[in-house]
Order: C-alpha cells, then sequence, then structure tokens
C-alpha cells in the first residue's frame, strides 16, 4: 500500500479528465477564436464585460444565498423591478456589481490602494 506522500506527489491524479479536461478544452478553443479577432471592436469589448459582470456578481451572490434567478439578477442590473419580498437580494445583487466596478476602476487607474 503506498504512503499518503506517494500518492500526493503522483501528478498524474491530479490531471483534469472527464468532464472537467472537455471545458478545458472548449475554453482554450473560445480563447483561440477571440484572439483571431483581436482586437476587438468596442462594443464587443462592451458587451463581454456586461456578461462577465453579470456571472461574477450572480455566482457571488449565489454563494451567498441570494434568491435571485440570473434572469431577475439582469433585470436588477438593467435597473427594472423585480417582485415584492426580494429587495434585499436586489440591494445585494446591485451592491455587489457596484463593488466590482469600482474594484475594476481602481485597479485599471494603477493608483496605491491604501
Amino acid at each position: 500500500m503506498a504512503s499518503i506522500l506517494e500518492e500526493i506527489q503522483d501528478i498524474q491524479r491530479f490531471l483534469p479528465k472527464g468532464a472537467t479536461l472537455a471545458l478545458i478544452e472548449q475554453l482554450d478553443e473560445g480563447v483561440k477564436e477571440i484572439n483571431a479577432y483581436r482586437p476587438l471592436a468596442p462594443e464587443l469589448v462592451k458587451k463581454i464585460s456586461e456578461s462577465t459582470l453579470l456571472d461574477r456578481v450572480r455566482s457571488s451572490a449565489v454563494t451567498e444565498g441570494n434568491r435571485l434567478s440570473r434572469r431577475e439578477t439582469i433585470m436588477v442590473l438593467s435597473g427594472q423591478v423585480i417582485a415584492a419580498g426580494l429587495r434585499r437580494d436586489e440591494i445585494e445583487v446591485r451592491n455587489l456589481a457596484r463593488a466590482i466596478l469600482e474594484m475594476e476602476d481602481l485597479l485599471s487607474r494603477e493608483e496605491r490602494l491604501n
């Protein structure tokens, strides 16, 4: 029987396989496709940025127990009103988006953070 140290040192055990490997390969293809069209049109960069922001906000919110669906999250970030009873979730989504945008702005200015 192999020791724990021997098992940990067996790097093959940690290589992606199955669905994870397929996802990584799809991601790699997507990156190659995007790179083939560089420089990207400003409208496309804006659309990708908005989509990424939505996904980041949604993922963070769900992790914290937020009950908004993806559609409701889009509605909130678009300034629309959603069903009553979800006010706390709505505020949380807005605050998450605001925090992400503020951090991106701070980092893009390359100012020293304190």
